[in-house]
């Protein structure tokens, strides 16, 4: 079968498969417990959509290792399902469209993380992962915001299309908190290093491929890392 074929069967599939889990969510309240051979099926497809498995070749397919070990982590356990991606709006073509939608990300990431230091951490690592979170994407959303200004000539402003990926945890606490929190930062650093993968092909600055190095390699180790933080609290 012609290649093209192929790739346009999966991406519809994959579409498919993206508005069944968003009806699926609000039919059963936020979707977290989706089957976990349907995520993997989903994640495979997501994985092959980005260049995993389709033998392209290029800028825009070919990721690093780091990229691939988070990638390939996607299949793993995980109680959110795909719920917190429901949309999938997390490609982008430009270094604007990335700092619009990765800005949010990361403030929803650290957002997250100060809560596990005020009120979870129910282990010293788990703790120490959340201060390291809240020091590096503080760090980047305040780089980020700056490159926004000097480049296209404004404030970023929100603009309201992100759609958050973590559940509240006002309602938790202790180690019931720390897993929840550990298995929802898993999800959204995947998400975030597909992000960083899909801007690559569009890079014009320098500052922004050193970003997206760093959020690859520092966020494909946080999630191995969390993984087996993950595994000790199961």
């Amino acid at each position: 079968m012609d290649k093209n074929k192929v790739v346009m069967i999966a991406v519809g599939a994959f579409i498919v498969g993206g508005l069944v889990v968003g009806a699926s969510g609000q039919m059963g309240g936020h979707g977290w417990d989706n089957d976990r051979g349907h995520n993997e099926g989903m994640s495979r497809q997501m994985h092959t959509m980005i260049g995993g498995d389709t033998g392209q070749n290029d800028s825009r397919t070919t990721g690093t290792q780091d990229i691939n070990t988070g990638m390939g982590m996607m299949s793993g356990d995980n109680d959110m399902g795909m719920g917190g991606l429901h949309d999938m709006n997390i490609m982008v073509g430009s270094e604007s469209e990335f700092l619009q939608k990765m800005i949010p990300h990361h403030e929803e990431a650290v957002a997250t993380a100060k809560e596990v230091v005020a009120r979870g951490g129910s282990t010293p690592e788990i703790k120490t992962l959340a201060e390291n979170i809240i020091k590096a994407q503080e760090s980047e959303v305040s780089g980020m915001k700056t490159w926004y200004k000097n480049w296209y000539g404004a404030d970023y402003a929100v603009d309201g299309k992100y759609q958050p990926m973590m559940r509240p945890l006002a309602d938790l606490s202790g180690a019931v908190l720390d897993k929840v929190f550990l298995t929802d930062m898993i999800m959204h650093h995947r998400a975030a290093l597909m992000m960083a993968q899909s801007v690559s092909s569009y890079i014009e600055h320098a500052e922004m491929t050193t970003l997206v190095g760093n959020i690859k390699t520092t966020q494909s180790a946080e999630i191995s890392q969390m993984q087996v933080m993950l595994d000790t609290l199961n």
